[in-house]
């Protein structure tokens, strides 16, 4: 554990002594929750060129911007902020022959 975890709230008011059983009523999703993106979606050309099949095998600042950009458009992708007293910098992506 970190510092982090020693200076977080504690989470005692996120759980009872008395459950609560009632059902709850399940809402069905409004959208095709099987759509694929297609060609045209962001970064198209980079998601047709990564590996799904194997875990953790794509570079994760490009599949972060890849997920940016499908959810958030034209909003610019964030600057990381390190809490270990380095520069803040936008993540660099390796090239692409390694």
């Amino acid at each position: 554990m970190t510092q982090f975890d020693a200076e977080a709230t504690p989470m005692l008011n996120a759980f009872t002594f008395k459950p609560n059983f009632t059902p709850y009523k399940v809402v069905q999703p409004t959208y095709n929750v099987n759509a694929k993106n297609g060609q045209n979606a962001p970064m198209a050309a980079v998601a047709n060129k990564m590996i799904w099949n194997v875990e953790d095998a794509n570079n994760d600042t490009q599949f972060n911007k890849m997920l940016w950009a499908a959810t958030k458009g034209n909003v610019p992708y964030p600057v990381v902020h390190h809490t270990d007293g380095s520069p803040d910098s936008e993540p660099q992506a390796p090239d692409s022959d390694g």
